[in-house]
């Protein structure tokens, strides 16, 4: 088995794509990548309240493997070299989450997908929560 690894980005945001190739009978799967990300370094601000993810086909809220909703909340990551808005997906809805809130994202996760001719990557979090006015956030450097 072959594994050829794709890679491109755009400004804060990189991209990669996993093929892997059978050679005894040239099938070609494609395979999701899950890259964890250090948030240590980075500050984030809520820009948007906690929405619920509904599935497509159903129009229910989605579950995670324990039965817990999902959600998305669009944050701005701010670093070194600039900041970008990501939409973070996490399982249970975050307390106490207002626009504007410094949170923190624990447990950060970039995951590759295709679609037919769409790609990207999409976010999730095993913790989004809301830091208080007295709780210090990493400076990112």
């Amino acid at each position: 088995m072959t594994l050829t690894v794709f890679a491109f980005s755009q400004p804060g945001v990189l991209y990669l794509r996993v093929v892997a190739t059978n050679r005894d009978d040239n099938e070609i799967k494609e395979s999701k990548m899950k890259l964890p990300i250090d948030t240590s370094s980075l500050d984030f601000l809520a820009v948007s309240i906690a929405e619920p993810v509904i599935d497509f086909d159903s129009r229910q809220q989605r579950v995670d493997a324990d039965g817990k909703a999902i959600f998305a909340v669009s944050v701005v990551a701010i670093g070194g070299e600039g900041a970008d808005i990501l939409v973070v997906k996490v399982a249970g809805e975050p307390k106490g989450l207002i626009l504007g809130a410094q949170v923190k994202v624990t447990g950060l996760v970039a995951t590759t997908w295709q679609m037919g001719d769409r790609h990207g990557v999409s976010f999730r979090a095993d913790k989004v929560e809301v830091l208080s006015p007295t709780t210090k956030a990493p400076v990112a450097a």
